[in-house]
C-alpha cells in the first residue's frame, strides 16, 4: 500500500488493559490463501498485518484472517473466512456482475452495505471492489484496496462530493465477551 495512506491511519488509543483481536501474520494470510484459493492482494495484506481486523473510520468493519477464532453469539466473528461463509448464501440475492460466485465479502458497514472483491475483475494488481447496497444495487466503489480505503476515510457516505470530513482512526476489534 502506498506508505503515505498507510501512515495517515492510526489507532485509537485503547487502555492498556482492552485486549484486541490478535492481528493476522503473513503465514495466517498464507494459510487463509491456500485454504481458500482467493490471492489476498498485497496492499490488503499489508493493511491486514498492520492493523488486523477493525472498523476504520468508525463505519466501516474491516474482517481479516485470523490466527485464532473468537465466538459471539455462537458465531465466529471478525474472520475474512468465517465472514464469507455467514454472508456467501445472501450473495445469490445480489445482482453482482459476473455472478455471486466471483465475490468475497471483506467489510460491511454501519447500514448493512457489503464491499466485495470481485475476483474475475483484476485492476493494477488488485481486484475490484463492489459496494452490495440492495439485490438490485451493485456498484463499483474502487479500483484498487488503497482507493477504498481513501474513500472511506474521506467519510462521502453519499459520493456527493460535498466537502466531507475526513477520519483515519481505525478501532481494533476487541475481544468479544464469553458466550
Amino acid at each position: 500500500m502506498a506508505k503515505n495512506l498507510l501512515s495517515r491511519v492510526t489507532v485509537r488509543p485503547e487502555a492498556p488493559s482492552a485486549r484486541h483481536v490478535e492481528r493476522p501474520t503473513d503465514a495466517t494470510l498464507d494459510k487463509f490463501e491456500q485454504a481458500s484459493g482467493l490471492a489476498l492482494p498485497a496492499t490488503y495484506r499489508e493493511f491486514a498485518t498492520t492493523f488486523g481486523a477493525g472498523e476504520l473510520a468508525g463505519f466501516y468493519r474491516m474482517y481479516a484472517p485470523l490466527p485464532k477464532r473468537y465466538r459471539f453469539g455462537g458465531q465466529i466473528v471478525y474472520d475474512l473466512a468465517a465472514e464469507n461463509e455467514r454472508l456467501r448464501p445472501h450473495l445469490g440475492e445480489y445482482e453482482c456482475p459476473g455472478g455471486p460466485a466471483d465475490y468475497w465479502v471483506f467489510c460491511t458497514d454501519g447500514g448493512g452495505v457489503m464491499y466485495a472483491w470481485n475476483v474475475n475483475e483484476p485492476a493494477r494488481g488488485e481486484y475490484r471492489i463492489y459496494e452490495l447496497v440492495h439485490r438490485d444495487e451493485v456498484r463499483l466503489a474502487a479500483e484498487t484496496f488503497p482507493e477504498f480505503v481513501s474513500h472511506c476515510c474521506h467519510l462521502d457516505y453519499w459520493r456527493d462530493d460535498d466537502k466531507p470530513a475526513t477520519c483515519w482512526e481505525f478501532a481494533r476489534f476487541r475481544v468479544p465477551p464469553r458466550s
